[in-house]
Parts: structure tokens; sequence; C-alpha cells
């Protein structure tokens, strides 16, 4: 269940689990906490690559990326061009 979410009301709020009935969102995080350790158990599981990943990637690509030096006032520049807008929340962003 997401807590406080317009969503909420969509998602159950009661469990049967070993044939026991389960509700209150204390009861079923405690109940599935089993979830929790389910990620740790199968990261352990995986063995380190002695693959190198670039042997996925076909052809050489030497040097094909590369980020234009800049500073502050370009960055300040670019976003002065931005239009003000309203975002989620009715929070305003200025730049100055």
């Amino acid at each position: 269940m997401l807590i406080h979410s317009s969503e909420a009301s969509k998602f159950p709020t009661e469990f049967i689990h070993n044939n026991i009935f389960i509700s209150g969102t204390k009861n079923i995080s405690v109940t599935f906490t089993f979830f929790l350790n389910v990620a740790v158990k199968l990261a352990d599981k995986i063995k380190p690559s002695t693959v190198q990943y670039d042997t996925f990637l076909p052809g050489k690509f030497k040097n094909s990326l590369y980020f234009y030096p800049t500073d502050s006032c370009v960055v300040m520049s670019v976003c002065n061009t931005l239009k003000i807008k309203a975002v989620r929340g009715m929070i305003k962003l200025f730049l100055g």
C-alpha cells in the first residue's frame, strides 16, 4: 500500500498468509519482511564477472564521448533563456 497517496485506495489492505488474516500497515510490513532480504541473498549468489563489459559492445569507439568545457557563466546564460514555469507543487524556479 502506498501511504498518503491518491493511489492508496487501489491497493489491498488485507492479506491471508499461511491461513492467517493480516491487516494494518505495521502487521503487513512485519509479516512480509522476507522481501527485504531477497536482494541481499541474490547479490551474495552472483559471482563477479571475469568478462570485460566491452566484449559485449561491437566496434571500438575511443574518445567517442566528449564534454565541452564550460563554467558557471555559460550555465547561467543558458538557464536565463528558459521560460519561468510553475512546477508540481506550485514551486517556481527563478534563475537570475
